[in-house]
Parts: structure tokens; sequence; C-alpha cells
């Protein structure tokens, strides 16, 4: 099962990541989770 991403699907996992890094550092290993989530859809 092939599966493209796109330039923009980093951005907005990024801006994801730096969000939940801003507003709680200890939930940046929930981030790394709904990166991995994120990347199964």
């Amino acid at each position: 099962m092939s599966h493209t991403i796109k330039s923009g699907d980093f951005g907005i996992q990024a801006k994801v990541n730096n969000t939940i890094r801003v507003l709680n550092p200890f939930t940046e290993n929930k981030g790394i989770n709904l990166s991995c989530n994120f990347k199964k859809i």
C-alpha cells in the first residue's frame, strides 16, 4: 500500500509538534505518537 507524503504534510506536522512542545513539554512523547498515527492515515 503506497502512501504519498506531500511537503505540506511535513509543515503541518511540524506546526503541531511545535505547538505541543510550547503548550506542555511533558506532552512531547504524546506528540511523537500523534505523528505516527498521522502518518498511518
